[in-house]
Parts: structure tokens; sequence; C-alpha cells
């Protein structure tokens, strides 16, 4: 017999049952893993690929916001956001078939040739279109600045034979009188614009830089004058040149106008005083404190402040014009210290307002003597005629007299030495005259003289 029959072993037929059930769990668990992943991909995580896919096909661009007005009490607009107008390409609208080279010819060419229509010097380079290219294919790309009424004309000529390119307004600042109340209205320069709501890396890449306030009031309410940028959405393909505008986004929010105290026909005259000169001119409501014109001088045109123009003008020692002396300026005070100097020997019980003084035209200390406005001397006078006359003698007696331990707090309780609370933030704070001032500055004790010079406003 060939054939033998078959005899199953004792107990073979349950382990090959458990290598079935094995393999089954095996696999049951391998389909269960893949189930739950594509349930963690597509419910859990989805959103996010979602964000992702996009990101790479959809490209915000930032639209600057218009810079709020400054404008004067009487309704004169100082400080503006003016229109100017660039010609741009959009290269996406200017690719030509096969390597980028040809894109790149294709473009300097018509650089070329658009420079020659409009009589302006080409200024585009292969390094810097190439930059532009593969940094930002989706900007549309600068070739000519600050067209003319002319040159948007002829621009307008030349656009339709040449698809890409297109004029667009750009927002500057512009001033009604760019050499008047400089130092009050302050300048611009750029900065990357913010914007709520919009994703920080596209905000990043795809903006152009917005106005922002360096000095004077600009810098003062930039957040309130800036406003928001806004958003338009571009798709793109996988190398970023754009192939449909979706038409929406997020609109910017313009800058809010300023509105000062300023008097525009003050402020005029104060600057045409100074011309030639060099000081400050302030003028104040004596009841409600308000700053009706503040002027420094020397200044500068502000118009098209270039970087260049502002070193030149930081390197300018003699004339400082970059200095708001109004506010920054360090001085002494002058004859106009001499009724805190009366009201502090009044308060103080040291003289009485009938008492008379002999001024014989200088007032001595040992040997030293401080000279009278009036060489000859004003003789007897009382407080009044020595506030009339601006006596230097009889003030520095006063002065003695109160002591420098009591001025000082007079020069406190009037604010010398504190900032005057002007919203500019180039202000100075001054010094307060005291005891401690000589020790720390000139190694020495405080003298009689010091108390002597500083109450006639001089120390």
């Amino acid at each position: 017999m060939i054939w033998g029959s078959v005899v199953n072993k004792p107990g073979s037929s349950s382990r090959n049952e458990l290598r079935i059930a094995l393999v089954a769990a095996a696999i049951v668990f391998f389909f269960l893993l893949l189930a739950f992943r594509l349930w963690q991909v597509q419910l859990l995580q989805g959103a996010e690929h979602r964000r992702l896919t996009q990101r790479q096909s959809i490209r915000p661009v930032l639209l600057n916001p218009a810079r709020g007005r400054i404008i004067a009490s009487d309704g004169m607009v100082l400080a503006d956001s003016i229109s100017k107008y660039d010609l741009v390409a959009h290269l996406s609208e200017m690719r030509q078939p096969g390597r980028v080279g040809k894109t790149i010819s294709y473009v300097l060419a018509c650089e070329r040739m658009l420079a020659a229509s409009l009589g302006r010097e080409a200024g585009l380079t292969e390094a810097k279109l190439k930059r532009h290219l593969y940094q930002h294919p989706v900007m549309p790309l600068l070739l000519f600045a600050d067209l003319n009424a002319a040159e948007l004309a002829k621009a307008a000529e030349l656009s339709p034979p040449l698809p890409g390119l297109e004029t667009v307004p750009r927002i500057e600042r512009g001033y009604k009188l760019p050499a008047v109340a400089t130092h009050l209205l302050g300048f611009t320069g750029k900065k990357l614009p913010q914007s709520d709501g919009l994703d920080e890396e596209f905000s990043r890449v795809y903006v152009s830089p917005e106005l922002s306030g360096r000095s004077g009031l600009e810098r003062r309410y930039d957040e309130l004058l800036s406003g928001k940028a806004g958003a338009r959405l571009l798709k793109v393909d996988s190398q970023g040149y754009v192939y449909e505008d979706l038409r929406q986004g997020l609109a910017p929010s313009h800058g809010n106008d300023l509105i000062l105290s300023i008097d525009s026909h003050a402020q005029l005259a104060a600057d045409a005083v100074l011309q030639g000169h060099k000081g400050a001119l302030v003028a104040v409501a004596v009841h409600s404190g308000a700053v009706l014109a503040l002027a420094s001088s020397p200044t500068y045109n502000v118009a098209g402040l270039t970087q260049r123009r502002f070193q030149a003008l930081l390197r300018d020692q003699e004339g400082r014009p970059l200095l708001n002396r109004a506010v920054d300026g360090m001085y002494t005070p002058g004859s106009i210290i001499k009724p805190l100097i009366a009201l502090a020997a009044l308060e103080q019980g040291l003289i009485q307002p009938e008492e008379e003084y002999f001024c014989s035209g200088r007032y001595m200390l040992g040997n030293h003597a401080i000279r009278c406005a009036k060489r000859s001397g004003h003789g007897w006078i009382s407080l009044q005629e020595a506030v009339t006359y601006s006596c230097n003698p009889y003030f520095i007696e006063l002065g003695i007299r109160v002591g420098i331990d009591r001025l000082q707090e007079y020069f406190k309780a009037a604010g010398f030495g504190q900032k005057t609370g002007i919203d500019l933030p180039e202000s100075s704070q001054g010094i307060a005259p005291e005891r401690d001032y000589a020790l720390r500055h000139w190694q020495r004790n405080w003298l009689a003289v010091d108390s002597a010079y500083i109450s006639i406003g001089q120390g």
C-alpha cells in the first residue's frame, strides 16, 4: 500500500487554530490602527492640513492704510497722506516659456524700452530681478517711481501692448508748509505694517513698508495716526506666480486725524520771526495753557527727507537743525525768575512790598562785583520798582536772604527740573538748582555767589 492513512497527533489541531487566530488578530489590529490613523488625519488634523495646503497656494498681500491727518485748530491741514504713482511690473503676467532666464531677459528688455520712452534712466539689474523673482514673486516689481503727469499719460499708452504693467498709487506723507512747524510735527520713516487677523509668516514676506512717526507729534501719536493694514488674497502656483486674484481679504483701517491747539497764522508768524536766527518761540494761551505756536530755528525742510539728508543734518553740530530748542534746549531762565524770588522773600516774611533797597549799580560779594543793567544804579527802589526795572542787586539781596535751601523748594514748586508735560517726545526736564548740585558737578560747597547768580536767572 503506497498511501497510508493520516493520523492526527493529539493537540496539533488546537495549535493550528491558535496560529490562525493570532494571524487574524494581527490583521484586525493592523486595520484598526490604519482606521484610527485615517480618522486622526482626516478629522482631528484635517483643519491643520487644509491650512498648510492653503498656505502653499494662497498668499495675502498687505494693503497699507492711509495715515491720519494733522490739523491746526483753525482747520488748516498741516500733514496729510498724499498719493504718488509708480509704474510696476507683475512678473506672473510677463513669464516667458522655457527657463527663467528667458523671463529675466524679457523683463530687462521691457524696462530699458520703458526707460527710453519715459526719459528715465534704466536702473533694473539682473541680480535685483533674480532676487525679486526668488524672494517676492507675488509682489509687483517697482520699475519707476513718482511718475509725473506726462509720464502717467505715456505709461497708459504703453501698458496695453506690454501685459503685466500697471500704474499703482503709493501713499506718502505730505506737508502743507514743509519748512514750517517742522520740529513740532516731526517726520516719518518706513516700517513693516501691522495687521490683525493675518498669519505672521505671510505678514513678514508680502508687504510694502508703511509710514511710521520718527519725531515730534508724528512719533508721539504714531499709534493713533497709523491705522491697521489690510490684505488681498492671491492664488499662486508652485513657483509662487499669481494665477488668480480671489477678490477677498481684509480692508485696511485708516488712521485717525489729530487736531492741534496750534493756530496756523500764529505758527507762520513765529517761524517768520525766527528765520535767519538761532532760537525758539512759543506762544501759549494764558488761561488754558494751550500752545498756539511752537517754533525752533534753524529748521529744515521735511519734504523728501532722505537718509542722506538726515545724516547731513545730524552732522551739522553748529546749527543743530534737528534740535527742538523750544522743548529740548537747556537755557538759563534770565530775569523771568525774579518774580519767583520776590514771592519766596514775601512768603518767608523777609521783605515788605514797600521796603526800599539802595541800588548802587552793582552788588559786591567780597571782591566780586555783579553789575546792574543800569550802571549808575537805581538808587532807593521798592519791590514794584525793582520788578519794573529788573534790578539785579535788589533780587540778589532777596535771594541771599532766602537762601538756597528754601529757594530750591520754590524752584521745584514752580516746575524747574521737571518736564513741562507738553506732548512732544523730545522734551527735556531741565535742572532745578540745589545745594548738592555744586558738590556733584563742581566738587565744592554751595557759595553765596551761586545764590546771587541764580536769583537773577544766570546760575
